[in-house]
C-alpha cells in the first residue's frame, strides 16, 4: 500500500518532502489527496471482490456479484425460536434451526442497473460486509434443495 501511495503522489508531482510540507501547511489539500487515494483503493477492492454478506439476528443475506448480475440467497428465521444467527457458532445455530424447521429460504438474481462496484456499495451501505464467499457457497446447494 505504501508503494501505491508513493506512485499516487508521484502522479500528482508530489515527492516525500512536498508531502511532508502539505501535511503540515496545507492540511485541507492533504486530506483531499488522501480521500482521492482512499476512493481509488476502495474501487479497486470492489472491482476484485465478488461476495458480500449481511447477517442479523433473524436474517442472512448472501450475495455473489458476477460480471453482469448479482445472485442473492436469503435465509430467515420464522416462528418462535430462542436461537438467532448471532448466537455463538453460526454453523451450530443454523443446523439447530434447520432441524427444527424454523428457516425460510429464497434466492434471486438481479441484472445490474449501474456498475457492479456501485451496486456492491449500495448493498454495503445497508450493512453488508465483504466476504470470501464460503457461506454463500455452502448455502447454494442447500437453498436449491429447499426451494421448490
Amino acid at each position: 500500500m505504501v508503494n501505491e501511495f508513493t506512485v499516487f503522489l508521484a502522479s500528482h508531482e508530489i515527492d516525500r518532502a512536498d508531502w511532508d510540507k502539505l501535511k503540515s501547511d496545507e492540511t485541507d489539500r492533504a486530506e483531499k489527496l488522501l480521500d482521492i487515494f482512499s476512493d481509488m483503493i476502495f474501487e479497486k477492492v470492489l472491482a476484485d471482490a465478488q461476495y458480500l454478506e449481511r447477517i442479523s439476528e433473524t436474517e442472512m443475506h448472501l450475495y455473489f456479484f458476477q460480471e453482469k448480475m448479482a445472485q442473492h440467497i436469503g435465509v430467515k428465521i420464522i416462528g418462535e425460536s430462542e436461537l438467532n444467527f448471532l448466537d455463538g457458532n453460526l454453523s451450530e445455530v443454523f443446523l439447530s434451526l434447520l432441524n427444527s424447521k424454523h428457516l425460510e429460504f429464497w434466492k434471486g438474481t438481479k441484472t445490474y442497473e449501474k456498475l457492479k462496484e456501485q451496486e456492491m456499495f449500495e448493498v454495503m451501505q445497508k450493512g453488508a460486509l465483504l466476504s470470501k464467499g464460503d457461506l454463500y457457497k455452502s448455502m447454494l446447494d442447500l437453498v436449491c434443495f429447499e426451494i421448490k
